[in-house]
């Protein structure tokens, strides 16, 4: 992979593509010249980010499973498109799927875990049974936020629109 090269995978949002993903990390990283264990670290703050996607419950999803490495002219809601961009001094991956993932506060990361995790703007604590839920969803979504922000320099989200959330993992390079 050339500096200022990008390639684009684009994947159905389903738990049995996932392994798409971190392959997708493995052959470029090696292609990039990334040492072992940077390459590890991606493979991993890259599996996170992606799984804070997929679908839970058992969501198989509707229509036909496509697997792409061109970019769609428009994101569909069931799917994954992951942009992996190399500069000369860092690795950026751009995950875009469901709004519906539990990673959609805003945040940073340094590294250390604790930018944007824990941030609870909702402000309503409601009690009830149904909060347990939620309230598991967004425990694992702040593991996952801090499994990523240990990984990779930096950890962002944001609101594409109503439907589509978009995660971007940057790693600086030595």
């Amino acid at each position: 992979m050339v500096s200022g090269e990008a390639v684009v995978l684009e994947i159905p949002a389903r738990a049995e593509y996932l392994a798409l993903c971190r392959l997708a990390v493995a052959g470029l990283g090696a292609a990039a010249g990334l040492e072992e264990d940077e390459v590890a670290d991606l493979k991993v703050a890259v599996s996170e980010a992606c799984s804070s996607f997929v679908a839970k419950k058992g969501d198989s999803g509707s229509g036909e499973d496509h697997v792409t490495l061109e970019a769609a002219s428009s994101q569909d809601p069931a799917t994954l498109k992951i942009d992996f961009t190399l500069a000369a001094d860092s690795w950026t991956v751009d995950i875009t799927g469901p709004a519906t993932h539990p990673a959609g506060r805003p945040s940073t990361g340094g590294g250390t875990g604790d930018e944007g995790v824990g941030d609870e703007s909702s402000g309503d604590e409601s009690s009830g049974d149904e909060s347990s839920g939620d309230e598991s969803a967004e425990d694992e979504s702040d593991l996952g936020m801090m499994v990523m922000q240990a990984m990779v320099s930096e950890v962002r989200s944001e609101q594409v629109d109503s439907e589509v959330s978009k995660l971007t993992l940057v790693r600086y390079l030595a």
